[in-house]
């Protein structure tokens, strides 16, 4: 017995070692579990442009950047929808549902993640931040305006993790109207759901809806909708109850009775004619 206890004590250090090299290799290269950026090729940049889409190019500190904007009917919009793509999906996948939902005075901005598409970077909260003000303005300028008279017009819209970039965008844009689809009350909870309690402390930047939202709900005329599928595989639907439930006055959750993750968008569009038109 004492033999035993005598070899575990000598392992002990050894053991701990590695879990204190797995902890760091974690901590360090966790990007690689959150984040899925996966580059345009040629023709998805020149096709979108030949639709007559307009590609944004811009720089941030965390390097060279790429948005893109379908305009609206008019040459300057009553509304701008700035839009977010969740985590393991490109700006430019919102370009159906912006052709579908195309209005007079409505036009739609995509912002990218840093990595993503045809952007540089990491992202992070602060590099998302960057990347609206980034777009706000390159768009500001192609549309011959002051970037503090385009603020007015933004809304936000976001699915998934992307729905937690749109509550970034909206801080940094002043925006008081946002659309989400199927979001989460925060990054750590995720973690903590899908990686399990080491990866879910070790993260190290967190995207917190919960804090968002109270911060988006203290602004005076803010409405926030949120779309969630009651069978929503990844993301469940009781984070959307959450975060409804401690902002009832400002945030009015859709369930949407037997829809995933995924495939909710054909269920709300007998809701989104209005909730559109609702902004800014």
């Amino acid at each position: 017995m004492m033999f035993g206890v005598k070899i575990w004590i000598l392992l002990l250090p050894g053991i701990a070692t590695i879990l204190g090299i797995a902890g760091t290799g974690l901590y360090l290269f966790q990007d690689k579990l959150i984040y899925f950026p996966r580059p345009y090729a040629k023709e998805d940049l020149t096709s979108f442009d030949s639709r007559g889409g307009v590609t944004l190019s811009f720089s941030a500190d965390h390097g060279e950047q790429v948005a893109f904007y379908v305009p609206s009917a008019n040459a300057l919009p009553d509304q701008i929808w700035c839009c977010f793509a969740g985590i393991g999906g490109q700006a430019l996948a919102w370009e159906g549902f912006a052709r579908r939902n195309a209005a007079e005075g409505r036009a739609f901005l995509f912002v990218e993640w840093p990595s993503y598409g045809a952007s540089q970077g990491k992202p992070r909260p602060a590099t998302v931040r960057a990347s609206t003000r980034g777009a706000a303005i390159a768009l500001a300028d192609y549309l011959g305006m002051n970037a503090d008279e385009l603020r007015p017009r933004f809304a936000v819209l976001g699915h998934s993790m992307g729905a937690a970039g749109a509550l970034l965008a909206a801080e940094e844009l002043g925006a008081r109207r946002a659309l989400l689809f199927s979001p989460y009350t925060s990054l750590r909870d995720m973690a903590l759901r899908q990686k399990g309690p080491l990866i879910g402390r070790l993260l190290r930047h967190d995207y917190d809806n919960r804090a968002a939202l109270a911060s988006l709900a203290a602004r005076p005329g803010t409405r926030v909708t949120i779309f969630h599928g009651t069978a929503d595989e990844l993301i469940p639907i009781e984070m959307a109850r959450e975060l409804h439930e401690r902002h009832p006055a400002t945030v009015r959750l859709i369930e949407l009775p037997g829809a995933d993750h995924n495939n909710l968008f054909k269920p709300a569009e007998p809701y989104l004619a209005v909730e559109l038109a609702e902004a800014p």
